[in-house]
This record gives C-alpha cells, structure tokens and sequence, in this order.
C-alpha cells in the first residue's frame, strides 16, 4: 500500500487527514484539552530547547477512532466572543513553533484551549513531598537471627531470675515475720516458772557456756554490743563481768521491751544500757542507731551473738552485712563472741540418717530439712540450707540455717576477724572446768547438775545441748 503521509515542518503527519497546514504560535506549556466530542486531539509538537536541539512531544488520542471536526467547538468559542482572543492567548517567542494535525479542515476550527479548561478543569496533581533521605540500616536491622535467639533466651533468664528474687525476697519477708512472731509470742518467764521446765539441765547448762564465754574474753569497763539480745537474759552475766556500757539490739520489739523492763528491774544497775529494735544482719547499724551514741560510744570492746547468728546464713549478702556491722563496730584488739549450731554435729547426724531420711532428734529437740541434706557433708551452695528447729518448751519449728563453720571463718577474715576460739558445748564445758575448777561453784548454782549428783548434763538434753558451739574472733588492725 502506498505511503500516503507526508512531512511537514519535520512532523510525519497522515496525508489524508490534513486538509490545511498552518503554524499557530502558541504558549509551550499548553497541554491536550478535550472537545465537546470528547475526543482527544492529536498534538505533535517539535520544539527547540535552548540549545538548538529538536525535541519532540506527542500525545497521543484516547479514542482510536477518526477524531471528530472541532467546528463545533470554534462555533461555541466565536458565539463566546472569545475567537478573536484565542491567537491572542496561543502566541509564543519565535522558535517554538507548534503544528496541529487533526481531521478538522483549517487550525481555526480548533476550540480555544481556554474555552475547554472553562468546561473540563484540568485535575490538579498533589503536591509532590521532597524525597526521603537514604538512612543506614540500623543496628537492629543488621542483626542475625542468632543474636535475636540470643537475646530472647537472655530476657528471658533475666525474668526468671527476678521472679525469682521476687519470691526469695517474699519468703525472707515470711520467714523473719515467722522468727519475729515465734519470740514476740514467748512468754517472759520468772525464774521460778522456769525450775518447772521440761528442758530446765539443758537452759542451765546452756546458762553456764555463755557465761564461761563471758568470763574469758569480757573485761571489766568494756561496752558491749549484743546483736539478737531477745529479752535480755544475758544481762546478770555481763554485770557480773563489770562491763561499763551495754548496747541491745533485736528485731521482735516485744523482746526489746522485756529486756527493758528486766534491765529496770534490776537491784543494781552498775552499767548504763540502751535497747533498739532493728536487723542487726541485714542492714546497716548506723541506720537506726542514733548518730550521737554512734560517734560517742562506737568502736564497742564485744561484740556478742548468742543463739541467732544462723539466722543471718539465709543468703550472702545478709551473712556479709552482719559480719560488716560487727567489725566496724569493734576497736582494734576487740572481741566477737557467739553460740550456734554446729555443723559438725549437724554433718555427723546426716551421716547416720538412712536413705531419704531428712529428720533427727529425740525427746526434746528435732531437726528437719527441706531439701535432701548432703551425704558427703559439703553444704552447696553455703547459704540458704534451710531446715526447721523444733526445742521443747523454747523454739517452736522455726526454721534456721545452717552454718557451715569454714565458710564463715574464712568470710570472717574478709572483715579482719581472726578466729581465737572454737569448741562444741561439751568440749568448752570439760575443758574449761578442768583448767578452772572454781567454775564447779558456779555449776552448783546454777543447777548444772546429773541425778547422781555430779556436775554436767544427761540423757536427751545432753544430746540436743551436744547441736552447738562456741567460738571467739578477735578485730585485727586495718
């Protein structure tokens, strides 16, 4: 088939759809607009940029079909009055020229492109937002899915492990309520309700071990510390040591308020004493102490802890804090003196337990533990063995610690206590009434005495007496 277009002004245009040709100056930046056909026209446009160059826009028509005459449109726009404006409106500088090729006869048929934009508004685009600057991928970003397996595993431990400080701290919570409570309900007995007790050779015995310990290591003028006083029955002992100053602390105020009253009643008090209420293991003293009898009466000459320091071995950081309050507040060349359970006797009555036994005792005293004890005699970890204490006619299945002797010396000399004494109750009694037979005297007195008649203690309450020892620290320099 032939050719049957032809070039005009550069422009390939159909030959038989261009019934005139004419150049029509107008503005460069009009665009295609609809005729009342709804049709679009076909605009090829060659135009000249600033350099010289040709380029070339085409729009190509929305309707495939044969665009319809524009008469109709130049009628409507000449009716308007607005013919005469439209040439007006298209000039533009010469060099951009435009040529229109379309099925209408002439370019003057061609609707004003103002006329158009009245009917057919040109949709307006939004306004285009500046382009979002390139970031690095950040650190998260980069991770491998091993290191988030990593750190879900290490959220996820770090919520057991609180949880479960959570439920240690509430059950040190219950377990010092217990304690509390168990001495706050103990009825402060007279010395004559006390003969009537089933466990009396065993508290006289006891008796007379604090008051060897006293004896030996207590010098006159001294003031003491006493960490865990209860109702302050120890009180006679150090006044007739002749100690100048006594310091009382116990954490059951119904206690503290017994030991006060015990203090008040005494015939000759040759020793001032105050009493508070605290922890003496878990925190700090100067907490509750006031800061005046701080700065005027500390560093102490003793130190004393009778049956409670076990107390303090629920966990490490409460054995340290004890151990830090009883080394600053002792002088240079001062003495720690205590009485607890013995580990030893405690390793040697697990030994003789059979198989997934955990309990002991007799008639007077049992003990009881939680967990499985070790065979082997190597408490694991060192702190927190638990088990229930049960003394007639004094404790009551309070639960205690042991403490395992080893570990506390060594822990002591991290506070510059050095071990000077250490006997079991049978041992400190047999030696030291061999080496100071006067002592029998004080036995007589205090009833320390067999059914036959000789001095010392029998039967059950030999045994629960045989549970603890004594032992003496001495403060170091530094």
């Amino acid at each position: 088939m032939p050719d049957q277009s032809e070039v005009i002004d550069g422009v390939i245009a159909p030959r038989k759809e261009i019934a005139t040709e004419a150049t029509v100056e107008t503005d460069e930046n009009d665009i295609p607009h609809k005729s009342t056909s709804s049709s679009w026209v076909s605009l090829t446009a060659a135009s000249t940029d600033s350099k010289g160059k040709a380029t070339e826009t085409q729009l190509e028509s929305a309707n495939t079909s044969k665009p319809k005459s524009l008469a109709g449109s130049k009628r409507k726009a000449d009716d308007d009055g607005a013919g005469g404006s439209e040439l007006a409106h298209l000039s533009t500088p010469p060099g951009n020229k435009h040529v229109f090729s379309s099925s209408s006869p002439t370019h003057s048929q061609v609707a004003s492109p103002s006329s158009v934009s009245e009917r057919l508004p040109e949709p307006k685009s939004p306004p285009r937002s500046p382009p979002r600057k390139l970031k690095r991928p950040s650190a998260s970003a980069r991770r491998t899915q091993e290191a988030r397996e990593q750190d879900v595993v290490k959220r996820h431990r770090m919520e057991v492990q609180e949880s479960q400080r959570m439920k240690t701290e509430l059950s040190r919570r219950s377990i010092d309520s217990v304690v509390r409570q168990h001495y706050n309900a103990r009825p402060d007995q007279g010395v004559a309700q006390r003969q009537y007790s089933p466990i009396i050779k065993l508290k006289s015995f006891n008796n007379f071990i604090k008051s060897v310990l006293i004896k030996r290591f207590a010098n006159r003028d001294d003031v003491v510390l006493d960490m865990g006083c209860g109702k302050g029955g120890d009180l006679l002992k150090w006044d007739i040591a002749g100690i100048r100053g006594y310091i009382g602390i116990d954490v059951a105020d119904v206690s503290i308020n017994q030991a006060t009253e015990r203090y008040n009643s005494m015939r000759r008090r040759r020793f001032w004493a105050e009493f508070f209420t605290g922890d003496a293991f878990g925190i700090p003293l100067p907490a509750y102490l006031p800061r005046d009898m701080h700065q005027a009466v500390f560093p102490v000459d003793i130190v004393s802890m009778q049956f409670c320091m076990h107390y303090a071995f629920e966990n490490e950081q409460k054995a340290r804090q004890m151990l830090e309050n009883v080394s600053k507040s002792l002088r240079r060349g001062g003495k720690f003196i205590g009485t607890i359970p013995s580990s030893d006797a405690i390793i040697d009555h697990i030994a003789k337990l059979p198989p997934g036994k955990k309990e002991w005792g007799n008639s007077v005293y049992s003990v009881r533990f939680y967990n499985d004890p070790p065979r082997n005699g190597i408490f694991r970890p060192p702190y927190g063995q638990r088990y229930s204490f049960f003394l007639e006619d004094a404790v009551e299945d309070v639960p205690e610690y042991v403490v395992p002797f080893e570990i506390f010396r060594a822990m002591a000399e991290d506070y510059k206590l050095e071990l000077i004494y250490r006997k079991g109750f049978h041992d400190v009694f047999e030696d030291e009434t061999s080496e100071h037979p006067e002592l029998f005297d004080i036995c007589r007195r205090m009833g320390v005495t067999k059914q036959d008649g000789s001095y010392g203690i029998e039967g059950d309450q030999r045994e629960a007496a045989g549970f603890y020892l004594a032992f003496a620290f001495e403060k170091l320099a530094g």
